[in-house]
């Protein structure tokens, strides 16, 4: 019975002691990190992510970004296919007027530039 009794003097002997605040669970804080660059200028496929950070923060998040195209352009994945009087990434830069022309096409395979008129009079 004396085991008992020191057992038990020595955990009350311990609860007084210790301190019992350090025992209970931290609080986890965490915050938002800003938003990363758009992965794609224009099209169909932009993304952009942010993290978290601290104490139990959770998983990336991901958004659609810049999803749009210039003057009726055809969306594509980072880009746009681009109209014939139209030119560049995403279809924002008019084709250079040509004299004599009834109609302006983009001839560069790229359309970065507008080179030929066709229905030439």
């Amino acid at each position: 019975m004396f085991g008992f009794r020191a057992v038990l003097c020595l955990w009350f002997v311990l609860l007084i002691c210790t301190d019992v605040s350090s025992w209970r669970r931290r609080r986890c804080n965490w915050n938002w990190n800003g938003w990363g660059a758009c992965s794609a200028p224009c099209g169909n496929a932009g993304t952009q992510t942010r993290t978290a950070s601290g104490c139990g923060a959770p998983g990336p998040q991901t958004r659609a970004c810049n999803r749009f195209c210039h003057n009726g352009a055809t969306p594509l994945a980072s880009s746009c296919s681009c109209p014939d009087e139209f030119w560049g990434t995403c279809c924002g830069n008019p084709c250079t007027a040509i004299a004599n022309c009834e109609r302006l096409i983009c001839t560069n395979a790229n359309n970065h530039q507008c080179n030929r008129c066709n229905y030439d009079r």
